[in-house]
């Protein structure tokens, strides 16, 4: 059996066939399928986040099944969660799956076998947790005899073929645009960062009160009396190791993608007024000590849910969906995080607020297509010259 990607077959729908009926219950179980091949004995199906492989077992491929399988895993080794399964044979067939094994955490394979024209319960090959495919197989055995509406059923899988290739193209065109540009903005706020924590340790101390203040600190009661830098000196200061891996790893995460779909103009203002903004609320709804670039992280955290979850077309919709989950995780465990004690969760919050209305204006939003402002730079670079300048200005002071 020649694998052709993009196909989608008349398939007969029969009310006897285990393999039809598994299709049926896994169309049921998706909220948009897509599929990218449908052929009388493979099909390949995609839902959020995932890739459902189904092969019948035929004659024919005894002697490549373990290939056939590798291959499949290997395109999708780097991808979404995938999940196989093998229709009919008894246990020659699953010896055969067996060898296949990728010993992938994130794959799942099974098989429902076959013995004297009748189904066995599906069996776990590899993989661990719910699944999906595992419970179309579950429902595909107790619906084997009832009929299928053939007609119903292809015009199902011709809809689903014709939204994966709507989606295909979408991140086609969604992986140029995030390939055309490159993070720079976000590296050089992270060596800022490395080199005022290397500054930190020379001084002989990151978590002494005293020294952080002496270098910009965010105080209230200092920012009041005019020392307006510790707005943007603060957010370049971390109190210990613990807190600058967590802020430089969270920082790498979203900067690198949120930079690459905004540009790097449009990012700097974001994480700047950003950064501002969770001083700012900090200041008035706290009024203590506070450092680290959680504030300005947080815009970032808030611009992505304004993404996922707001008007915005720039994310694809099968891109949208898993931002959206992740953005919950991530929010989740954020705000959590932000009442553990000594946590500055106003500028958390400030900051993720300022960087969701930022969003959800809508002129933070690029066209499809890469195009450079003169405008979005020349307000980039003023802001980042005061905001960065005025940082390294407080960090320096304590060498002066």
């Amino acid at each position: 059996m020649a694998l052709t990607r993009g196909t989608v077959a008349q398939i007969p729908w029969s009310a006897r066939d285990p393999f039809a009926h598994t299709l049926v219950a896994l169309f049921d179980s998706l909220d948009e399928p897509g599929i990218e091949v449908l052929q009388d004995n493979l099909a390949v199906v995609h839902g959020t986040g995932q890739v459902f492989v189904v092969i019948r077992y035929v004659e024919e491929l005894q002697h490549r099944l373990a290939e056939l399988v590798a291959g499949l895993v290997g395109q999708g080794a780097a991808g979404p969660r995938l999940e196989l399964a093998l229709i009919g044979g008894g246990a020659d067939a699953e010896q055969l799956l067996t060898k296949a094994q990728p010993g992938r955490a994130s794959m799942r394979i099974f098989h429902l076998p076959e013995h004297d024209n009748e189904l066995a319960p599906p069996v776990r090959v590899l993989g661990r947790g719910r699944s999906t495919l595992e419970l179309a197989l579950n429902r595909a055995r107790q619906r084997m005899g009832q009929p299928i509406d053939a007609g119903q059923a292809q015009s199902a899988a011709e809809a689903a073929h014709a939204r994966f290739v709507v989606q295909a193209r979408e991140q086609q065109r969604f992986s140029e645009l995030l390939s055309s540009r490159k993070p720079r903005a976000t590296y050089a706020i992270l060596g800022l960062i490395a080199a005022t924590f290397a500054l930190q340790l020379a001084s002989g101390s990151t978590t002494s009160m005293r020294r952080l203040i002496d270098m910009g600190a965010l105080v209230g009661p200092l920012v009041a009396q005019g020392e307006w830098w510790r707005l943007a000196s603060s957010s370049l200061l971390h109190g210990g190791v613990m807190h600058v891996a967590f802020n430089t790893y969270v920082l790498f995460a979203l900067g690198s993608m949120l930079e690459r779909l905004l540009g790097t103009a449009r990012f700097l203002v974001l994480y700047v007024v950003s950064g501002v903004a969770a001083a700012l609320g900090s200041t008035l709804f706290i009024g203590g000590v506070s450092v680290g670039a959680s504030g300005a992280i947080w815009g970032l955290l808030g611009a992505e849910a304004a993404l996922a979850f707001g008007p915005s077309t720039i994310l694809p919709g099968s891109v949208r969906r898993s931002a959206q989950r992740a953005t919950l995780i991530n929010l989740g465990i954020n705000t959590v995080a932000s009442f553990i004690p000594h946590v500055d969760w106003a500028a958390h919050f400030t900051g993720g607020a300022a960087g969701a209305l930022l969003i959800l204006t809508g002129i933070f939003i690029p066209q499809a297509k890469a195009t450079k402002s003169a405008v979005w730079t020349g307000v980039a670079a003023v802001l980042a010259t005061l905001f960065f300048g005025a940082a390294i200005f407080g960090v320096l002071g304590a060498l002066r």
